[in-house]
């Protein structure tokens, strides 16, 4: 009799480790292995349970004043939201038509390298919707021309009734300082951040 279980056992038991092995999702209780995932110097953390815009992502820069945020970036402009791409893998491609550059010349149209989809994203990265108006500081990819990424969380500012709207603003009191202030009030802060 025993040896009749043995096979089934075996089977269940091999089973059982390659779930395991893949990462399949406990039902009951927290994702305890997360997937990783190394892109443009960020380091995304995901739980594969999670289909909402609270991913954690532990960057490997993040700006510790608007000097230091604007030095870093390869360009600052005021841009609308055109259309949104997105990729095979968990990324998208969002088309921007330039409205104003403030620092840099993107052209009138570039792309935006965005770690997520609509239902994935990490936090104070929501979806990009088309016509919504940003301010955004930007940093050009390497690895794929014409195509800029945010180079840390506080780097996108929505644009609402001519105010800036800060996407993501924890452990950024520069961020947070930003909400409310016109696209022209911004300029000027910028002005004064360039100044020795």
């Amino acid at each position: 009799m025993a040896r009749r279980r043995l096979p089934a056992v075996l089977f269940i038991a091999g089973v059982a480790t390659v779930l395991i092995f893949l990462g399949a999702p406990n039902r009951g209780a927290p994702s305890t292995r997360d997937n990783e995932a190394s892109f443009l110097g960020q380091r995304a953390v995901t739980q594969p349970d999670l289909v909402t815009c609270d991913v954690w992502v532990a960057y490997t820069y993040y700006p510790s004043s608007l000097v230091d945020l604007r030095q870093k970036s390869s360009a600052v402009v005021v841009a609308r939201v055109v259309e949104v791409v997105q990729q095979p893998d968990i990324s998208q491609r969002i088309v921007f038509e330039t409205v104003k550059h403030i620092e840099g010349n993107l052209g009138q149209k570039f792309r935006l390298w965005r770690y997520g989809t609509d239902t994935e994203c990490q936090r104070g990265d929501p979806p990009y919707q088309r016509g919504e108006l940003y301010v955004l500081f930007v940093m050009a990819m390497d690895t794929e021309p014409g195509t800029f990424y945010l180079p840390a969380p506080p780097a996108r500012y929505q644009v609402v009734d001519d105010r800036l709207v800060p996407m993501h603003d924890e452990n950024a009191p520069f961020a947070e300082a930003l909400a409310g202030k016109t696209v022209a009030e911004f300029e000027q802060i910028l002005i004064q951040a360039r100044e020795p």
